[in-house]
């Protein structure tokens, strides 16, 4: 069936031309690489020995914990090969929203939250089956040509059309919502010319695992401005200035305020588990909701009453040029806004540590998730 389905005679050149294109509605770097380094730090602080060493074969060589895989995503994301992954960062909601529902705004399943699920299940399959398949060996399968997983990943998005999938891996369906496009003779090429088409951009990047994926969208998921307005890109299309910087309001929050408080995102990370540990109680507030649409509700509610709240007071001018945004398109923001958000931040990213940790500690430890 595949094999008749790749006997189309859509002209190569054409095709070949998608696979340069990349449409991005969003960036989809979130908290900075440091912020990020700092949620998967506590969440490895948190994890059983078991769970440690569960984790071991998904970390890649010269890794030596959760930090270092932290920000993959970003990085993949950027790449020509890693666009379809691009929206698995954020959420969107409308201007008027004032919750976010992964069944209205998640449209075709890409968005953070459904990552979320998503890798959360790859990863617990691959421990209820006692195997090793979905970070690595089904990566491989993704770009292992003669694969009927990487022949369906092709096909579903750039076709539509309903494929036959009883032979692929039940913990691999998860995959086929990827939305990738190849020449369509490209199964009839040489191995090298195969090799060749997969890798025509010089910023070719290999595919993050699972594990790193999931690491990766916790906290992507806990930073306000990930689950916010798209006629803004959720806060990119608003200049502002701060600590004599010019900058946009999404890198304020990304960056800029986590360096203010701590540059060095290991002491900062060392800052916030002291802070845990003299207040354990905040382990069990922190994980009584494990929903990731939960967790994005909260971040849209700081988005609603905090990120925006320095328009009130500042001059500004009432609309970025063809957008339809009520934002400011420049304001300077004083000490007083970092004064005011920045306990907002350390507590996103120690709820994002300690969500992350219980997560995986769940995933990976059988004694654990009987006790949890």
């Amino acid at each position: 069936m595949l094999r008749s389905l790749l006997s189309s005679s859509a002209p190569l050149l054409l095709l070949l031309l998608l696979l340069l294109v990349t449409v991005s509605t969003q960036p989809a770097d979130a908290w900075g690489h440091d912020g990020h380094r700092i949620v998967a730090q506590l969440a490895q602080n948190s994890l059983s020995s078991t769970a440690w060493n569960a984790i071991q074969p998904y970390l890649p060589p010269g890794a030596t914990g959760l930090p270092d895989i932290a920000t993959q995503p970003d990085s993949y994301a950027q790449s020509t090969n890693g666009g379809w992954s691009l929206c698995l960062h954020y959420a969107n909601v409308n201007q008027t929203a004032v919750t976010f529902d992964s069944d209205h705004d998640c449209p075709g399943n890409c968005c953070v939250t459904k990552a979320i699920a998503n890798y959360t299940s790859i990863l617990m399959h691959n421990q209820s089956a006692h195997s090793f398949q979905s970070a690595q060996s089904i990566t491989r399968l993704l770009h292992d040509p003669s694969s009927v997983l990487h022949q369906a990943a092709m096909l579903s998005s750039a076709t539509g059309i309903d494929l036959d999938l009883s032979s692929v891996p039940a913990d691999a369906y998860s995959y086929i919502w990827r939305g990738v496009a190849k020449p369509s003779n490209y199964y009839e090429l040489s191995a090298e010319e195969r090799i060749a088409v997969s890798q025509l951009s010089s910023d070719y990047v290999p595919e993050p695992s699972s594990l790193s994926f999931l690491v990766h969208f916790v906290g992507d998921c806990h930073q306000p401005l990930h689950v916010s307005y798209a006629c803004d890109q959720g806060g990119n299309f608003v200049n502002v200035s701060i600590f004599e910087q010019d900058t946009e309001l999404h890198f304020v929050w990304d960056s800029v305020m986590l360096d203010h408080y701590d540059p060095s995102w290991s002491s900062f990370a060392d800052d916030l588990q002291s802070y845990l540990d003299r207040h354990e109680h905040l382990y069990t507030q922190y994980t009584k909701d494990m929903s990731p649409e939960s967790w994005a509700n909260e971040s849209l509610n700081y988005t609603r009453y905090d990120a925006y709240n320095f328009f009130l007071k500042s001059d500004y001018y009432p609309g970025y040029p063809g957008s339809t945004c009520p934002y400011p398109y420049w304001a300077n923001l004083e000490d007083d806004y970092y004064d005011a958000n920045i306990d907002t931040i350390k507590k996103r990213l120690s709820q994002g540590g300690v969500r992350l940790g219980h997560l995986l500690n769940t995933i990976f430890d059988p004694s654990y998730a009987a006790k949890h």
